[in-house]
């Protein structure tokens, strides 16, 4: 019996209700220098030179690219240096009652079979927006943050 290879090129999108306003949320997004009082397992953040213009910053050691910022309603960042993987985040803003509901869509492809069966079988390519989500949605007093499908 064959393997069903997942394609290369993957789009998923899971969002969370957090309960502020929706410039309180973004001023959070938006300070990377600031992530690592709220993301769990995020030790370092670090201000790179620009690449083309963009803003580039490094996480724990992987750069990423600000390709949009349209404050305080969409921001956009891409992996700088894809290798093995690659792709982006559109992290979108939207006020929904008293709430600020927080979406994010990957655009992310994997290059290699087995690395993509991992990803997709074994990790979930809905993983590290989940663990983001989470504690964007915990850093704003959320006791059980349960993100889901956009």
């Amino acid at each position: 019996m064959p393997i069903l290879l997942p394609p290369r090129d993957h789009r998923v999108s899971r969002s969370i209700d957090v309960p502020a306003d929706v410039e309180d949320v973004w001023r959070r997004i938006s300070s990377f220098g600031e992530h690592p009082r709220w993301r769990e397992g995020l030790t370092e953040v670090e201000r790179l030179p620009d690449r083309d213009g963009l803003a580039c910053w490094a996480e724990d050691g992987d750069a990423f690219l600000t390709v949009e910022t349209s404050a305080p309603a969409r921001l956009v960042r891409r992996i700088a240096d894809p290798g093995a993987w690659g792709g982006q985040w559109e992290i979108d803003l939207a006020a929904a009652g008293d709430v600020c509901r927080v979406t994010i869509s990957e655009d992310g492809w994997v290059a290699n079979p087995v690395l993509r069966l991992i990803s997709k079988y074994l990790i979930g390519h809905t993983r590290t927006i989940d663990i983001y989500l989470a504690d964007l949605a915990r850093s704003f007093g959320v006791q059980e943050p349960r993100p889901r499908d956009a």
